[in-house]
């Protein structure tokens, strides 16, 4: 199906915000590294979110869905919630919330609650979009 096909080329991860931000703050190898793997192990799976967004026929298929959680001291999700989305389709949004909510990450080195944020960018493979 073609738009199986498009998996993981249409998501982009913005990494900004989990290795560190543009004002001088130290990138934090925890967020860069162990917290960016365990997100792209479910990148197929938020993937598979967008295609069944996808599969709607929205007249918005390019955007964005931002979301936040605390990673608790044992690598549990405490609380994962948007923040923002330019795709406004509670399908897609409570999608990509189940499937980071399960996530178990590595317990933070810190021994601490970790705050996350991370933004997904979805793009319509450009060939999908001329069959539309």
């Amino acid at each position: 199906q073609e738009i199986q096909q498009q998996l993981l080329r249409n998501m982009e991860y913005n990494a900004a915000n989990v290795g560190g931000d543009n004002k001088g703050k130290p990138k934090d190898p925890y967020k860069e590294i162990a917290v960016n793997n365990a997100l792209r192990k479910k990148a197929r799976d938020i993937q598979e979110c967008y295609n069944g967004f996808l599969k709607t026929n929205p007249p918005k298929t390019d955007g964005f869905v931002e979301i936040d959680w605390n990673i608790l001291e044992d690598g549990r999700v405490k609380k994962a919630e948007l923040v923002n989305s330019d795709l406004m389709n509670d399908s897609l949004n409570q999608c990509i919330l189940k499937i980071i909510g399960a996530i178990e990450f590595p317990p933070p080195p810190t021994g601490q609650q970790t705050y996350m944020t991370y933004k997904y960018n979805f793009k319509m493979d450009p060939e999908l979009k001329d069959k539309k």
